[in-house]
C-alpha cells in the first residue's frame, strides 16, 4: 500500500508508629522501674526493634499476596475457557466453510480492547467503578496482558498466512503506547494498526461507522474473512466476513 493510499482513508490511524505499650511506672514505685527493666528484653529499648519485626511481616505478607496474584493470573480464568470455545469455532469456519486461507488475499481484523489485550486488570484496580480503556492512565500502560487464546489463535492465523489488521477503538494519540503494549504482550507482524481519528469524537461519529470505513478501505485490496470484537459495535457495518464475538462481562460500548 502506499502513502497516496493511506491518505484516503482520513484515519488517525507508611506505617504509623503505633503507640508505646509501656507503662510509665511511678518516680516513687521502684516496682515499676523493675518491670520495665525487665521487659526491655523482650520488646527492646527502643521501638525501632519492633518496627523491623513488622516490617519484616508486613513484606512477608506482601510476597504471599504478589505470588498468590501471579498464581492466580496465570491459571485459566473462565474467561479464557469462553474465549477457547468461541476460537474453536472460528477455527472450524476457517477448516470447512472457508477452506485454505489465501496468502495475500484473506485478510482478519482485531480488536485491542479485551479481545487483544485484557483490561480486567485495569477495572479491578478502580474496583469496577471505570471502564479502563476509557481512560487515560489505562491507555498510557504498556502492560496490559494478552487473553492467551487470542494470541495462540493470532499467531496461528499468521502461520497460515493471513493478513492481519488491528482497526481499534483507541484514539490515535495513544498509538506509542498500544504499539508498545502488543509488543510487550507478544503480539508482532501485523499489517496495520488503525486507530480512531480525534476528530471523530468531537464530531460524535459512532464506533461502528469509524470501524465500518476501516474495513471498508481495508477490502480495497484484501478479502476480509473474519473479525474478531468483544462488541456489538466492531462486528456492524461493511466488509465484517465472518464476525467473531469474545465475552465481555465488565462493560458495554454502543
Amino acid at each position: 500500500m502506499n502513502s497516496e493510499e493511506d491518505g484516503e482513508l482520513a484515519l488517525e490511524i507508611q506505617e504509623i508508629p503505633s503507640q508505646s505499650n509501656s507503662v510509665v511506672p511511678n518516680a516513687n514505685d521502684d516496682s515499676g522501674t523493675a518491670d520495665l527493666e525487665e521487659n526491655k528484653g523482650a520488646i527492646g529499648d527502643d521501638t525501632g526493634t519492633v518496627k523491623k519485626k513488622k516490617s519484616k511481616r508486613s513484606k512477608n505478607k506482601m510476597k504471599i499476596e504478589i505470588d498468590e496474584a501471579s498464581e492466580t493470573e496465570q491459571r485459566p480464568t473462565l474467561h479464557d475457557n469462553e474465549c477457547e470455545l468461541i476460537i474453536g469455532a472460528a477455527w472450524n469456519f476457517i477448516k470447512f466453510e472457508l477452506g485454505d486461507i489465501e496468502v495475500g488475499d484473506h485478510a482478519v481484523v482485531f480488536e485491542v480492547d479485551d479481545v487483544l489485550l485484557s483490561s480486567y486488570y485495569g477495572c479491578r484496580e478502580s474496583d469496577f467503578k471505570t471502564i479502563a480503556p476509557l481512560t487515560s492512565k489505562w491507555l498510557k500502560r504498556v502492560n496490559a496482558p494478552p487473553i492467551i487464546p487470542v494470541l495462540k489463535f493470532y499467531n496461528e492465523l499468521r502461520s497460515q498466512g493471513a493478513t492481519v489488521f488491528i482497526v481499534t477503538r483507541r484514539l490515535q494519540c495513544y498509538r506509542e503506547e498500544t504499539e508498545q503494549s502488543l509488543i510487550n504482550a507478544g503480539y508482532f507482524g501485523y499489517e496495520q494498526l488503525i486507530m480512531r481519528p480525534t476528530l471523530d469524537v468531537q464530531n460524535h461519529v459512532p464506533i461502528a461507522e469509524f470501524k465500518s470505513r476501516a474495513r471498508a478501505w481495508i477490502s480495497r485490496w484484501y478479502k476480509i474473512i473474519m473479525t474478531i470484537g468483544d462488541q456489538q459495535c466492531d462486528l456492524t457495518g461493511c466488509s465484517v466476513g465472518q464476525a467473531v464475538k469474545l465475552p465481555n462481562h465488565l462493560f458495554m460500548l454502543e
